[in-house]
C-alpha cells in the first residue's frame, strides 16, 4: 500500500478511504403583481433556497494483515456530516410612474426586503475501530460531536427614484438603510444613498451627422455592509480531549470579540461617456472610476500577553481605481443578417490605504508548502490586496 515512500497509494486510499456526499436541495419563489391603476404597481417576490447534506467519510484503520501501511495508523476512523441550510428572501415594493410635466417623467419606487439565513450542522466522529472492516459507529471506541448553530437576518428598507427630461437628461437618487442581526445595537442601523446623472447631448445639440448619439455620465454611490454572525462576542470553547469520565470542560477562544463593531463602507464614483459613429455602427465607451473601501472588517493579530492571539477590529482602507474601454461595430448589416464586433479592455490598480494602528501589516491566510516552503497572504500598506508572499529553498 505505500506508494514510493512518500504517501500513500492512491489507488489503496480511493478503496480504503471513501468519501460520499448526498444532497437534497429545492430552490423556488413566487412572483405577484397588483395596478390599482394605471401608474402604480404592487409587487412582492418571495424566494426561498433550502437544502439539506449527508457527508460520510471512512478511513480504514489496520486489518490485521504483513506488511501493512493503514491509511490511519490511529485504528482508522468514521465520520457522519448532517447539514441542513435555508435561506428565505422576501421583498415587497410599490412603483410609481407618472408624467408630471409635459417632457417630465418620474418613477417612484419604494420598498422593503428580508434576508435571513438558517444553518445547523452535526459532525459525529468515531475512532479506532475495534473489528477490522466493520465501518459502524457501535465499533469504535472513542466517539465525538461537534454541533455549528447559524443564525442571520437583515431587514431593508429602500427608495429609488428616477427622473427623466425630454429623454435627453436623467437624474437617479437611491437611499437604503439596513437593520442587522450580526453588529451591535447602536451600529446595526447603516443608510447609504447613490445619485447618478446623465445628458444625452446629441438630442439637444447640433452635432456633426457623422456623431448619432452621444451621452456623459457621472455617479456617487456608498455601500453599506455588515458581517459574519457572532464576531461581537468572546466565546467558550470545549476544552481538548474532554469529557474526562464525564467531566466536562471549557476554555476561552484566543479571538477577542469586539462589542463596538460597526458597518463596512464602500464609496464609489465613476465619470464615463459612450459615443455612437455612422447610424450607430461604431461606437465607443470608456469609464473612469474609484472605489474606497473602509472599516472593512478582519481577525488582526494581537501580543498574546493579552490572553488572546485575535481581536475582531474595523480596519484601514483599500482603493480601487481603473478605466474600462468598450469599443463596437457592425460592419456588416442587411435585411436578414447583422455581424457585431465588440472588444473591451480593463484595467484595475489596487492598493492597501491604511491598516490596523501599529501595524505595518498583517496576515489573512496562510499555506504550508513542499519541504518547509510557506505562502502567506497579507495586508501590507503600499501594496495590493491579495499579494502571496512566501519562502522556498534556492537549492534541495
Amino acid at each position: 500500500q505505500n506508494y514510493v515512500g512518500l504517501s500513500d497509494n492512491p489507488l489503496y486510499s480511493a478503496k480504503y478511504w471513501t468519501y460520499e456526499d448526498d444532497v437534497d436541495r429545492i430552490i423556488g419563489n413566487v412572483y405577484l403583481n397588483y395596478r390599482p391603476a394605471p401608474w402604480v404597481s404592487l409587487n412582492y417576490r418571495l424566494g426561498t433556497d433550502f437544502y439539506s447534506d449527508f457527508r460520510e467519510e471512512i478511513a480504514g484503520g489496520p486489518r490485521s494483515v504483513a506488511d501493512e501501511f493503514p491509511v490511519d495508523e490511529n485504528g482508522g476512523y468514521i465520520e457522519h456530516t448532517r447539514i441542513t441550510s435555508r435561506i428565505l428572501n422576501s421583498n415587497f415594493y410599490v412603483e410609481f410612474n407618472k408624467n408630471i410635466l409635459n417632457k417630465l417623467n418620474a418613477t417612484l419606487r419604494l420598498g422593503h426586503e428580508l434576508f435571513e439565513e438558517e444553518r445547523n450542522s452535526l459532525v459525529n466522529t468515531g475512532k479506532e475501530f475495534d473489528i477490522p472492516e466493520f465501518y459502524q459507529f457501535s465499533n469504535t471506541r472513542q466517539l465525538s460531536t461537534i454541533q455549528h448553530l447559524r443564525e442571520r437576518r437583515l431587514i431593508g428598507a429602500y427608495g429609488d427614484l428616477l427622473l427623466s427630461y425630454g429623454d435627453f437628461l436623467y437624474l437617479n437618487v437611491t437611499g437604503r438603510n439596513d437593520w442587522t442581526s450580526t453588529l451591535p445595537p447602536g451600529n446595526n442601523s447603516f443608510f447609504y444613498p447613490s445619485y447618478n446623472v446623465s445628458f444625452v447631448f446629441n438630442e439637444l445639440l447640433d452635432l456633426p451627422q457623422v456623431l448619432s448619439f452621444g451621452k456623459i455620465r457621472a455617479s456617487y454611490g456608498e455601500v453599506g455592509k455588515d458581517t459574519e454572525p457572532y464576531l461581537t462576542s468572546t466565546v467558550y470553547e470545549k476544552g481538548l480531549g474532554f469529557p474526562i469520565d464525564g467531566i466536562l470542560a471549557y476554555t476561552r477562544g484566543d479571538t477577542r470579540g469586539n462589542e463596538n463593531l460597526k458597518p463596512e463602507r464602500t464609496t464609489t464614483i465613476d465619470i464615463g461617456t459612450e459615443l455612437k459613429f455612422l447610424n450607430n455602427r461604431f461606437g465607443v465607451e470608456f469609464t473612469w472610476y474609484k472605489s474606497n473601501s473602509k472599516d472593512q472588517i478582519f481577525q488582526v493579530p494581537i501580543s498574546e500577553t493579552t490572553g488572546y492571539a485575535l481581536v475582531v477590529e474595523n480596519v484601514g482602507e483599500i482603493e480601487n481605481k481603473g478605466i474600462e474601454l468598450i469599443a463596437s461595430a457592425s460592419p456588416l448589416r442587411t435585411s436578414s443578417f447583422q455581424w457585431d464586433i465588440m472588444a473591451n479592455f480593463t484595467r484595475n490598480r489596487n492598493r492597501v490605504v491604511d491598516i490596523a494602528e501599529g501595524l505595518d501589516e498583517f496576515p489573512l491566510e496562510e499555506q504550508f508548502g513542499y519541504s518547509g516552503s510557506t505562502v502567506t497572504m497579507k495586508l501590507k500598506e503600499g501594496d495590493a490586496y491579495g499579494n502571496l508572499y512566501g519562502t522556498s529553498f534556492q537549492r534541495y
